[in-house]
This record gives C-alpha cells, structure tokens and sequence, in this order.
C-alpha cells in the first residue's frame, strides 16, 4: 500500500440500519441509519466492506484506488 498521501472515504448510508463499516479487514466505525461517516485512510489499493449487523445485508467487498471517495450504501 502507498503511504504518505491521505484522503478521506465517506460512507453514505441511505438504509434504515447500523451498519459496521470495514477497511481493509480492520473495523473502523459504525454508520448510523441516513447517516454519513468519514474515515481517514491512506491513498493506494484499499478494500472496503460493511455489514449490518442482526440482518443479511452487507456491501463489498469493493475494492480499489479510494483515496478520496464517496460510498454509498443502499438496500
């Protein structure tokens, strides 16, 4: 992974849940129903994935460049 340049990813939720969003394998918060969370993370190959938890949803993983992105999460 690169290191040294730093972009945000904002993640999106448009679904009624909780949902625990994950970079690279490491939990890294937790997105309220309709609401957003930004995470801070390194430039260069990352894989995103989030799941709500109690359901059968999830999202990802997705990989890719995400050094300043938005992910939207939809039902």
């Amino acid at each position: 992974k690169t290191r040294g340049a730093q972009g945000t990813i904002r993640v999106d939720n448009r679904t009624n849940w909780y949902i625990d969003v994950y970079v690279d394998r490491q939990y890294r918060g937790q997105v309220g129903p309709w609401g957003d969370i930004y995470l801070y993370n390194a430039c260069g190959a990352t894989s995103l994935y989030a799941e709500a938890p109690g359901t059968d949803y999830f999202w990802g993983p997705q990989s890719g460049d995400f050094c300043s992105t938005t992910w939207t999460l939809r039902n």
